[in-house]
């Protein structure tokens, strides 16, 4: 079969090994998909001999060992996707990279950020350490990029602002960087599942593109950012289980797109806004906060008429009049006290 150039064998039962000869009688194959099956073993470095070969689609199989440096040299390759199995090692040139689920480790090199046609790249769920490398700006053609669930430290680079072209990005950081405010074609963001501590940026109500953005499981302090109401794209916003603070913004109900929401296990307090999609909510999405009031289909007090206000003025009362009147009528009978001594 000389000929032949696709193969698709993908979600049978296909036991063992894959020959390691398998490319010498197929000079023309350019399309390789046997994901779904039970093949075991070691991806062979003969593959090589298939020079006009495009994409190999491994994925959920049982592969183990390193991904072979000798796939580097086929040219003409311009994705593989290997996710889901127990794969290890070796990074090279590609346009699509999906590496997910495997047990790679070490640092990210710095090299695969100088590929400039590499426009996807999936690294998640893997035991990846470090820092984001300085050059990962140079990817200007990415669109695609996904780090999460591993081992990185550090924060966003501000360099990841100059990719114009990025819709998705998932991350693991320890802090959010306004410069994501930039990246005007995003569609998804999920930094979820990290250790971000800092406030949410202003910087992030700039996505009017963004469909989808999940910030849970952090420690994020603050408020929400009244800019949220101005990504008019959003769909869904999770920010579960964080230590947000202060009152829902009510600039949230003009976002007439938005149909999901989650702000359960926060701080927040104060009247839930009743407009746009917070009058289709149920009270999944405002458990376990500090002092949040509304209707009472949420499960929450009732909001008295000048509460917000009266709650106010009585925190200012308690915190800054009341101590300023005792003070002075405490140096007053100091200095009455004196006088008649």
């Amino acid at each position: 079969m000389s000929e032949l150039w696709k193969i698709d064998l993908s979600w049978n039962n296909l036991l063992g090994g894959i020959p390691s000869n398998m490319c010498n009688g197929l000079p023309n194959l350019q399309y390789l998909a046997l994901q779904g099956n039970k093949l075991f073993g070691s991806i062979p470095a003969g593959w090589t001999q298939c020079r006009e070969l495009k994409r190999i689609v491994l994925h959920d199989n049982l592969f183990t060992g390193h991904i072979p440096k000798s796939i580097g040299n086929l040219t003409m390759l311009q994705g593989l996707n290997a996710g889901s199995n127990n794969l290890e090692g070796n990074l090279h040139e590609l346009e699509n990279l999906e590496l997910s689920y495997n047990k790679l480790k070490g640092s990210i090199p710095s090299s695969i950020f100088n590929i400039s046609t590499l426009t996807y790249l999936n690294l998640g769920s893997n035991s990846i350490i470090g820092n984001l490398p300085p050059n990962f700006g140079n990817l200007t053609s990415f669109y695609e990029l996904y780090l999460g669930e591993n081992i990185l430290t550090g924060s966003i680079p501000k360099v990841i602002g100059g990719l114009q072209d990025l819709q998705y990005l998932s991350l693991e950081v320890e802090n959010v960087s306004s410069s994501i405010g930039n990246l005007n074609a995003l569609i998804s963001l999920d930094l979820s599942r990290n250790h971000i501590s800092n406030n949410i940026p202003t910087a992030l109500g700039g996505l009017k593109n963004l469909q989808d953005l999940s910030l849970a499981h952090n420690n994020l302090q603050g408020n929400i950012p009244k800019s949220f109401g101005n990504m008019l794209s959003l769909v869904n916003l999770d920010l579960f289980g964080n230590n947000l603070s202060g009152e829902i913004p009510k600039s949230m109900e003009s976002l007439t797109y938005l149909k999901y929401i989650n702000l359960s296990y926060n701080k927040l307090q104060g009247e839930i806004p009743s407009g746009g999609v917070f009058a289709n909510l149920t009270a999944k999405s405002f458990i376990m906060n500090e002092a949040l009031c509304g209707h009472p289909q949420l499960k929450v007090p009732r909001c008295e008429k000048g509460r917000r206000k009266c709650s106010w003025a009585k925190s200012l009362l308690i915190k800054y009049i009341l101590p300023m009147v005792v003070s002075i009528i405490l140096i007053v009978l100091g200095i009455i006290l004196v006088r008649q001594r």
